[in-house]
């Protein structure tokens, strides 16, 4: 993808350049393809190959001499295949998060090694107890491996891209998370109600139920992720019962004469 932005960033800046490719196209061998096409074709075999190989080891019979030597061709394929998209999705993940930090500037380190994005969408966000809001308001949220981030549109710049960050929050300080009810006279219906270490709890509002679900399916992923993989946490036993009391507690508090909500528990590391 690198050399490819190249080749397109030297096509603009330099019309000779430009135009010896055009030039080159136009001989019959080349059929009107475009540098850029062969550049692709490497990557694109692989996919091709892949196809090749299952339809011949679908044909061969499995007592053939040679259907061990495909199955084993057709795996390699599929690794090879799997590190490539791999790779690609690595890479774009690295030029998000490299954007990302370059807009919300030098105060928070958002690159890390052992950090990637998740996922992001524009949402409501409110604290319940301390926080930097204790009103609805907008915001872009960012779920990493490992911290949560907030952040909206630098006041100080309305008209630039730049961001300010609203909270950066640890994946490990979380407690629990459960689906909040519609509050009525307002838009919030879709909210995400996260727990978070004893003092304060933050309210997050969704567009619509299908990415709140999306939320709520990647937040307990990444959350038990989070705390399986350090093992500062995993040693640390009185963090896994603050936890348990806490969801113990979120569904012991639930009004049983309110519409049935659909409760969804940190799921408790064992």
């Amino acid at each position: 993808d690198l050399i490819i932005e190249a080749v397109r960033d030297k096509r603009q800046k330099n019309s000779k350049f430009n135009k010896f490719l055009e030039d080159q196209t136009k001989h019959p061998e080349l059929n009107l393809q475009q540098l850029e096409g062969f550049q692709i074709m490497p990557v694109q075999r692989v996919p091709r190959y892949e196809l090749l190989f299952a339809n011949y080891l679908s044909e061969t019979p499995k007592d053939h001499v040679d259907h061990s030597k495909l199955t084993e061709a057709l795996d390699t394929i599929k690794s090879v295949a799997k590190h490539i998209n791999e790779s690609k999705m690595a890479e774009e993940n690295a030029k998000m998060m490299l954007q990302l930090q370059n807009l919300i500037g030098s105060k928070y380190r958002i690159i890390q090694p052992h950090r990637k994005l998740i996922f992001s969408e524009p949402m409501k966000v409110k604290w319940i107890g301390s926080g930097p809001t204790t009103r609805l308001s907008s915001a872009h949220v960012y779920l990493f491996t490992d911290t949560l981030l907030l952040t909206t549109k630098a006041k100080r710049r309305p008209h630039s891209k730049e961001l300010s960050v609203l909270a950066f929050l640890e994946l490990r300080d979380f407690l629990g998370i459960s689906v909040l009810p519609p509050e009525e006279g307002t838009e919030t219906y879709f909210g995400i109600k996260v727990t978070m270490n004893d003092t304060k709890v933050l309210h997050v509002y969704a567009s619509d139920d299908i990415k709140r679900k999306k939320w709520i399916h990647y937040l307990l992923t990444t959350m038990n992720d989070a705390v399986q993989g350090a093992d500062a946490f995993n040693k640390n036993s009185g963090f896994r019962e603050k936890r348990r009391e806490a969801n113990k507690q979120l569904d012991e508090g639930e009004d049983s004469n309110s519409p049935k909500v659909d409760r969804l528990r940190r799921q408790t590391v064992s």
